[in-house]
């Protein structure tokens, strides 16, 4: 059984998808600052990058905690 942090997970699709999210845990400020600026970039160009970048900004963000985005957004003037 995959452990991480002191839980074990089952051998199972659920199992390791839920092992792999309690391994991400929370990202550093820095991540959702640029996370933040990722997604409110005004003029992207649409192209395969653009998109990914933007999924893995919404993925970071998905783990941010409430006071990391305040401070992202107080950062970034938002």
């Amino acid at each position: 059984m995959p452990i991480v942090n002191g839980k074990r997970y089952p051998y199972t699709e659920e199992g390791i998808e839920a092992a792999a999210e309690a391994e991400a845990g929370t990202p550093s400020d820095a991540d959702v600052i640029e996370a933040f600026g990722i997604i409110r970039l005004t003029d992207p160009t649409g192209s395969p990058t653009d998109t990914d970048d933007r999924v893995r900004a919404g993925d970071v963000l998905d783990r941010a905690t409430s006071e990391q985005k305040d401070k992202a957004r107080k950062e970034l003037n938002i």
